[in-house]
């Protein structure tokens, strides 16, 4: 069924994104991620609003989904600390579709990938929020505390479900805070 309703995600599981451990507000964001439908530049020019198209993560390339989370020099420095602590994130690799379609397991059998998983949405969420930030509030944070903070979600996530192993996820997590 994923396959059809979603034929440039041939990996993609629904059940990744809404029966997850992940706030409800977040999955929203990464099923709207998914499906192209965040409101990046390109997708707004697209709709007839006249914007000059450029990222504003400190680069004066054109915004897409692809450029914001994945291309972007700033973004990079990101996911290159992120990758420091959490090796398991996978390749970064190609076109956001790509990425998705590579992203780690997040079976129950494989911890470590389910943990990987939750880093890779963390830093997707905070990605976004950097960008408003810096659009609405001129606020702008180093992508090492950007990475930092990615992990932390997922501490507070897994704190907050009652089906995780709080103890070897707060032991894997933290191992991943002290490469960082």
């Amino acid at each position: 069924m994923a396959q059809e309703k979603f034929p440039g995600l041939p990996n993609f599981k629904p059940s990744a994104v809404w029966k997850s451990f992940i706030p409800s507000k977040i999955c929203f964001f990464l099923w709207s991620l998914w499906n192209k439908k965040i409101l990046t530049v390109d997708v707004l020019k697209k709709r007839g609003m006249v914007l000059p198209n450029r990222c504003v993560m400190r680069c004066q390339e054109e915004e897409d989904a692809t450029h914001l989370f994945v291309k972007c020099r700033y973004i990079q420095k990101v996911w290159n600390t992120i990758r420091r602590g959490a090796p398991r994130i996978g390749s970064l690799e190609g076109d956001l579709i790509a990425i998705i379609n590579n992203r780690p397991t997040e079976t129950p059998i494989d911890f470590n990938g389910w943990l990987a998983s939750g880093i890779l949405h963390a830093t997707y969420w905070l990605i976004w929020n950097q960008r408003n930030q810096r659009i609405f509030r001129d606020h702008k944070a180093e992508a090492s505390i950007i990475a930092r903070h990615a992990i932390k979600s997922v501490i507070s996530w897994v704190s907050a479900h009652d089906k995780i192993d709080k103890c070897s996820a707060a032991i894997c997590l933290n191992n991943c805070l002290s490469r960082l």
